[in-house]
């Protein structure tokens, strides 16, 4: 009688063969692509900590460029060389600012609306609105700069350049010959602030605009426009 043939048993594991030993064989077959895989990252993070080291260094050469910058030109060449760079918006403010103070509004403008649309994030965009409108009403467009005040104190309600926002807008008013419409702007400001650093000043406007309004017209043809201070690049209350 024939019997069925049995299955032969599983050949038992040759002794010391292990996970280990796979690990080995293959790092022994793909030796190369294993050594250009690790020399890759180790030339990934080299580059990564030179970049972030001439960042550093360019932040710190910026820095130094910016403090020491005390002309339109070196300011320009500050920008020109870190456009990157940390100090670059505050540097772009600074050369808005100079180039206002100057009489430069066409080009203050152009400063003051390139840092709003290149830094629309930055903390200090708000300055770079308000310069906007301010060079409105350095360019006698007293109506627009009325309407660009409005937006900014109500965008801006407790920011620290409302008291320069809003005596703008009481300038225009008064170069509008709405005289009440401006000293009620001041009014309203020290009766909520009463402490303001900027107190002082509004009641010297408000004295001078009653002179203005008792004096006889024949005295006075004309309101002189005085051109605004550039906003502040920081906190004055």
């Amino acid at each position: 009688m024939e019997y069925p043939a049995q299955n032969s048993p599983p050949q038992a594991q040759e002794p010391g063969h292990s996970v280990g030993h796979d690990t080995m064989d293959f790092m022994k077959k793909n030796v190369r692509a294993v050594s250009i895989g690790v020399g890759l990252v180790i030339v990934a993070v080299l580059v990564v900590v030179a970049y972030l080291n001439q960042q550093r260094r360019n932040a710190e050469t910026a820095s130094q460029m910016l403090g020491a910058a005390e002309s339109p030109k070196q300011l320009e060449e500050l920008l020109a060389q870190y456009p990157s760079s940390s100090t670059a918006p505050i540097a772009m403010l600074a050369l808005a600012s100079t180039q206002f103070a100057s009489g430069a509004y066409d080009q203050a403008y152009t400063l003051y609306d390139r840092f709003a649309r290149k830094y629309p994030k930055h903390p200090m965009v708000a300055v770079a609105e308000l310069g906007k409108v301010m060079c409105f009403e350095a360019r006698g467009e007293a109506e627009q700069a009325l309407a660009g005040f409005d937006s900014f104190v109500t965008a801006h309600p407790d920011h620290f350049l409302l008291p320069q926002a809003l005596m703008g807008k009481a300038r225009c008013l008064q170069q509008l010959n709405r005289l009440a419409e401006a000293r009620a702007v001041y009014e309203d400001y020290i009766a909520g602030h009463p402490d303001s650093e900027w107190k002082t000043q509004m009641e010297m406007e408000m004295r001078f605009m009653e002179r203005q309004k008792r004096a006889p017209k024949t005295d006075i043809p004309a309101i002189p426009f005085m051109t605004p201070n550039p906003p502040a690049l920081s906190s004055q209350r």
